[in-house]
């Protein structure tokens, strides 16, 4: 059996194949002698899903507690009026966020077709029986929630949730046919994929900044893009799980001044309603697209660090 790398954003666990949860940016799939699969789920099935296991496994208690109750005193429409002010990103389009963290349409589609296979979620049994045999899959049990976005389907605020994810999932769609019209040999052609392989990737030299100052309840730094002003996006996880976004564009009047950056406009600083941090936890900050970690201060370090 041929060797498979599976980018596994769904509530699948696989026997005789590597898989990984992490998004496309973190993930390496450049090896010419392996198999390299991307599931795709039709978009309401897909948001249910990944909303249990935000609420169970990602949230903090306080927005848990707080979704759970939303869900339960709140109807459909409300709810998801309610749910889109938290601007939760990883929950917004999810499926186009885990290919591409900045959630550009465009870029989703180019990582999507750069895989061998395209599956549709509801095609896996096809996959398998067609190109993969020896692998087995088994689907993780999931806690059942009041909400659910099929039964929401005549709200207007559906769009804006699911309206990229539904785009990638008809390209889903048309690769899976693409496959099946090919006897189901793989999308890509051994050159291409070498081609694809070897095109050079993006030099973590390019960015300056650091974590200055980390508490229970707060994290601030900057961070600089050496090769343009825009102010940079980045990525906050703790022990391996994503918990912010946002944009390095707080004015820092003293890099500017010493001419580090030309607006002034790299600065971070988040501050969470509950205790987010604590000892002995790893934190990174990490650069999107690029996914390049910043580094953390000696003072940083210290909060960590102590006994």
């Amino acid at each position: 059996m041929q060797k498979i790398k599976i980018l596994n954003f769904q509530n699948l666990n696989f026997l005789h194949a590597e898989a990984s949860n992490k998004p496309f940016s973190e993930t390496s799939f450049a090896e010419i002698d392996t198999l390299n699969v991307v599931v795709i789920r039709n978009p309401y099935a897909y948001f249910d899903d990944y909303l249990a296991h935000c609420i169970y496994n990602e949230m903090s208690l306080k927005l848990k507690n707080e979704t759970l109750k939303a869900m339960k005193t709140l109807d459909k429409h409300s709810f998801l009026t309610w749910f889109e002010t938290l601007n939760y990103l990883p929950l917004i389009n999810p499926q186009i966020f885990q290919l591409d963290v900045r959630k550009r349409l465009h870029i989703a589609i180019e990582n999507l077709e750069s895989f061998d296979y395209v599956v549709p979620y509801e095609e896996m049994e096809s996959f398998i029986e067609n190109i993969a045999p020896d692998m087995k899959i088994t689907k993780r049990e999931k806690k059942p929630l009041s909400f659910s976005l099929f039964n929401a389907k005549e709200s207007p605020l559906i769009q804006s949730i699911i309206e990229k994810d539904t785009i990638l999932y008809e390209r889903a769609l048309q690769l899976w046919e693409q496959t099946k019209e090919n006897d189901f040999k793989p999308l890509l052609l051994p050159n291409d994929k070498k081609v694809m392989i070897e095109k050079p990737t993006p030099s973590i030299n390019r960015y300056l900044g650091v974590v200055g100052i980390l508490t229970t309840t707060s994290i601030a730094g900057w961070v600089i893009n050496l090769d343009s002003e825009e102010s940079v996006l980045i990525a906050i996880y703790k022990n391996g799980i994503l918990i912010e976004q946002t944009l390095a564009d707080g004015m820092r009047p003293d890099l500017q001044k010493l001419k580090k950056h030309p607006t002034g406009l790299c600065g971070f600083k988040l501050i969470f309603d509950t205790p987010t941090f604590k000892m002995k936890d790893i934190v990174e900050v990490k650069t999107i697209p690029d996914n390049v970690i910043i580094g953390l201060s000696p003072k940083a370090k210290s909060f960590l660090e102590k006994d």
